[in-house]
Formats: structure tokens, sequence, C-alpha cells
């Protein structure tokens, strides 16, 4: 009796370990971990400022928003202070250069942007979790957030 119930339970215990595996593979995003005021920093520096050889200026971040999808965080919306925004992702495996722009608009054209934006990354993450984009895009993204987070790297 005893070795008919072990390799029923060996069985129940390999398919279990089968679906947690499974499970991790379709889910697997990377997520960016680093601190959001951080990151909006970043931004400037390695794409507004190296642009204009402007160095030593000091980003001002004016207001941080989340941009969410079904209650989960997958990016920002950084402000800056005289004028600029951009929006990250925080999910790898979408390009970092999302939206950026040095200069403000003005208040409607902004909400009509922001509103659009929001909806393209969540389109965009929503592609990645139902493995709707190539691994050809996804490793080229992947590899511009590794350029991005070196400190002499230019795009």
């Amino acid at each position: 009796m005893k070795n008919s119930t072990f390799p029923i339970n060996q069985k129940c215990f390999l398919l279990l370990l089968l679906l947690c595996i499974t499970k991790t593979l379709v889910f697997s995003q990377t997520i960016v971990e680093i601190e959001p005021r951080h990151l909006a920093a970043l931004f400037p520096e390695r794409f507004l400022y190296m642009e204009n050889n402007q160095t030593g200026r000091v980003t001002i971040v004016e207001r941080i928003d989340s941009v969410m999808c079904n209650e989960i965080t997958i990016g920002y919306i950084f402000y800056y202070k005289p004028k600029g925004f951009a929006i990250v992702p925080k999910i790898r495996e979408i390009n970092p250069l999302f939206a950026f722009s040095g200069r403000t608009l003005d208040e409607s054209d902004m909400s009509n942007h922001e509103t659009f934006l929001k909806e393209e990354l969540e389109r965009r993450y929503l592609a990645i979790l139902y493995k709707e984009i190539s691994l050809t895009s996804i490793h080229r993204n992947e590899k511009m957030w590794e350029q991005f987070f070196l400190t002499n790297s230019s795009f």
C-alpha cells in the first residue's frame, strides 16, 4: 500500500513544480529596481544635457506620477522644472527612451500627450505580458537599459 501512494505524491510534486516553472516563464518581466527620483535625475543627464554639451546642470524634479496597469506600477511620469517631462517604463523589456521632452507643452496639449503615452505604455506592457513582442526587440530594449546605467554611455 505504501509503495502505491509514494509514486502518486511524487507525481503531484513534479506536476506542481512544473506549473510553478511555467508560471514564472510566462509572467517574467524584469523590473527596474531603482528609486524613481534617482531614475528621474538620470534621464536629463543622459539625454538632454549630453546633446547640448551642458555638464554640471542640476535637474529639478517637480513631480512624479505613477503609470498603472491592473493595479501594477508599470512606469513613471517625471515632470521637470522649469520645463520638460519623461515617461519611463519600469519594465526592462520596454525601451527606456519611451517618451522624453526637454520642453513643456501647454496644459491641454500636455494632457492629450499624457493620455496617449500612458495608453501606449500600457499597450506595450500587455504585449510583453502576452508574448506578442519579438525576442529580438526585447533583447534590444534590455541592452539599452544596460547602456543607460553605464556611467559613460551615450545613445
